[in-house]
């Protein structure tokens, strides 16, 4: 509750303005990356897209519509987004290809399914896909 108290204080917010049902222009929840400009749910440690943890708040104004939710944790995502900047879920667009493998199969080779990255700093075991640790943020 303070956390909040706090957001709000450094928002310019007071309890008594959200309390009065004072319509507010900052929409509680909602960050960019102030690398990329991705955006995404409060509370992300790192952004989906680029990697980066340092977010601005997202004013009603500068919100658009074109958002998707994680398949995984249902955070706000951009519809651009790779990645889930919460959970580190893969977001597959639906404008995205699936790559076609046209040679042939040897015997040592795997599926990319099968194929995961481990995080040196935390331990989580990521997609083969991932260039970022969906638990800490950290290259893999």
């Amino acid at each position: 509750e303070q956390v909040i108290q706090a957001q709000f204080k450094s928002a310019g917010l007071t309890s008594a303005a959200s309390s009065s049902g004072a319509k507010s222009s900052i929409l509680p929840g909602i960050v960019a990356c102030k690398n990329c400009g991705a955006r995404f749910a409060e509370g992300v440690k790192f952004c989906g897209k680029c990697g980066k943890s340092d977010f601005i708040v997202i004013s009603e104004s500068q919100q658009t519509s074109e958002q998707v939710n994680c398949p995984r944790c249902a955070s706000l995502l951009p519809s651009n987004a790779k990645f889930c900047g919460k959970c580190g879920a893969p977001i597959i667009s639906k404008t995205q290809s699936t790559p076609v493998d046209v040679g042939p199969k040897s015997a040592v080779s795997r599926p990319n399914s099968e194929i995961k990255k481990l995080c040196v700093s935390c331990g989580m075991i990521n997609p083969l896909s991932a260039k970022f640790c969906g638990r800490c943020g950290a290259i893999v």
